[in-house]
Order: C-alpha cells, then structure tokens, then sequence
C-alpha cells in the first residue's frame, strides 16, 4: 500500500496557498485567544440547539488547534493517511509513496487557501498523529478526534466582508463543533465512514466495475456527508441573534464566499471530487429543516443512535420517508 507523507502536503501548500494575510505578532495572538475563546463556548450553544447535551460534554474536550494554511494542510494529508492511504494503488516502495503523497498534496494545498475549520473526528491523539504548531495540551479524558483552525483564513474571510472577529470565530466553532458532537452522540459514524470509504476506493481500483456516487457505497457516503454538513449548518444558522448579534451578515457574506470561489481551487476540487460538498449543503439543510419541522431535534436525534437510522440518499431528497420509516407516521 502507498503511505502518504503529511510533510509533502505541508511543504506543497506552502508554495501553493501562501501565507495569508500579514498581521502584527500582537494581532495573530489576538486572533489564536478569540478562536479558542469561542471554541469553549460553541458545545453548550450547539446543545441549546439540538439537545444533544451529553455528546456536547464530550465535543467540549476536543483539543483546539490552531493553525496556518500548511499546517492544515499536513493535518488533513494525515487523515487522508489514515482513511484512504491503504487503499491507493496497489504499489508500494518509494516511488508509490511519492506519487501518492504529491497527489494527496495537491488537492489538499488547494483547499488550504480556503478552509476555515476542520472537525477531524479519527485523530488518534498525541501518539497516533504526531504534534502540530499549536498543539493541544494532554487532557484526563480520551478526546474525540481534534479541531484544527485555519487562522489566516478566518483572518481574511472576516477583513474581505467586514465580519465581526466575534461572531466570524463562534460562528466556525459551532459548525465545526456540531460534527464533534455528531460522532460523539453516535460513535458508530467512524466505523460506518471506514467501511463506505473503503468499499468505495476498492471499486475506484477495480476499472471494470461500475464507480457512482448514485448508487451502493458511494451513495452511502452522499447521504451521510449530506446529514453531517446540512445538520452543522443547520445549527449554525439557528444560533439566536442574542448570542450572535452579525449573524444574518455572516450567513450572507458565506453565500457570497460559496458563490464566488476561486476558479483554480474549483477545478482542482472538482477533480477530486469536493464540488459535491456544495450540494451536501443545500440538500442536507433541506431535509434536517424538514425533519426539525415535522418529528423536532428529538425526532431527528434519532439518526445519531444507529446506523440502520441513516438516511439514504432518496430519503434525503424526501425527508417523510426517513420519518415515517425511523420516528414513524
């Protein structure tokens, strides 16, 4: 199997990403302390939201991490490591792992110029994945994967819409937050995500059997990333103005970001398949809104306690499907 190395991806995005935006030592300190101010207080908002009250006792424990663009980008070559690197190509050697990690490298740098937060739900700690800039400190209880936050990302995004830093910073805690609390109110998503993944990547391989997201695993995938973003946006959106006084300026200044995009980073996105997550989006608000509408947050909790309870992907275009076969008429 091809083994990605993190450093690649770190030293590609480097070249690919830059920098970010230049501040002063005083006001990139300043950016780290309300990134992990409003991290502590996203859990118990996304719970007031949701009920999910003990999954967001643990979210609360999640390391925060803070980061730069390569710094990102090595954590999210990682995850690739993990979740997809024993099924890349049946090569092995120097030269396998090379091509692999260049590949890994590449799509990740150009998502790094973009990215604002990541929730990594399969980091192993401290000796599974090695230290990042910023590391967390060790905790007394096992954490739940770790969140990564792209500082000079969430630097420019609120300096090009005149965001306030507040808001902007709650805002990607709680979405971010929201998938922690995910996988910890259903612990069998890891496994779940493992199997499709790799059922998935094992037909990729295999050119004479037919590759869809349509259909079979690829399906599977669809519908869940579809729940997880969807609910996470969701739930960002349902904060209360009182907690959030920017909020309708962020929702708008988000769609803008959607909208406009980088025609390079599109590309590269769509040639590995991201473009999709723009969808997820769209089709994931609309069945959770559906859901919370007819059966509320309790009915739809009921997704996280089993995976026979996910939806599939026509369920998630017609939401009274799920709710009649999982809450019940």
């Amino acid at each position: 199997m091809a083994r990605i190395n993190p450093d690649t991806a770190r030293r590609v995005a480097r070249w690919m990403s830059g920098a970010g935006p230049s501040v002063t030592p005083a006001d990139a300190r300043a950016t780290v302390a309300q990134l992990r101010a409003q991290a502590a207080r996203a859990p118990m908002i996304v719970a007031d939201v949701t009920g999910l009250d003990e999954a967001a006792r643990t979210a609360a424990r999640v390391p925060v991490i803070v980061v730069d663009r390569p710094g990102w980008a090595k954590a999210a070559a990682q995850l690739a490591g993990d979740v997809i690197g024993p099924y890349m190509g049946s090569g092995s050697g120097p030269l396998a792992d090379a091509m692999a990690s260049a590949e890994i490298a590449v799509g990740v740098s150009a998502v790094a110029m973009r990215v604002l937060g990541q929730y990594d739900p399969f980091w192993a700690g401290p000796q599974g994945a090695g230290p990042l800039p910023g590391g967390a400190a060790s905790l007394q209880e096992p954490a739940v994967g770790r969140l990564l936050l792209v500082a000079p990302n969430v630097r420019a995004f609120g300096a090009a819409y005149s965001l306030d830093r507040q808001d902007l910073a709650l805002w990607i805690c709680v979405h971010e937050l929201t998938h922690a609390i995910q996988f910890a109110a259903a612990p069998w998503l890891t496994d779940y995500i493992h199997s499709r993944a790799r059922a998935l990547l094992e037909l990729v391989e295999a050119p004479e059997r037919p590759f869809t997201f349509d259909s079979g695993p690829g399906a599977d995938l669809t519908a869940l990333m579809s729940l997880l973003e969807g609910h996470a946006e969701f739930v960002m959106n349902e904060v209360p103005i009182a907690r959030m006084p920017g909020k309708r300026h962020l929702i708008d200044a988000m769609k803008a970001r959607r909208e406009a995009g980088s025609p390079i980073a599109a590309f590269l996105q769509r040639a590995i398949g991201l473009d999709l997550k723009s969808a997820q989006y769209r089709d994931g608000v609309a069945f959770v809104r559906e859901v919370v509408r007819q059966a509320g947050h309790e009915g739809l909790n009921a997704v996280w306690t089993n995976p026979l309870f996910a939806p599939s992907l026509e369920e998630i275009a017609a939401p009274s499907a799920w709710i009649r076969r999982v809450v019940g008429a």
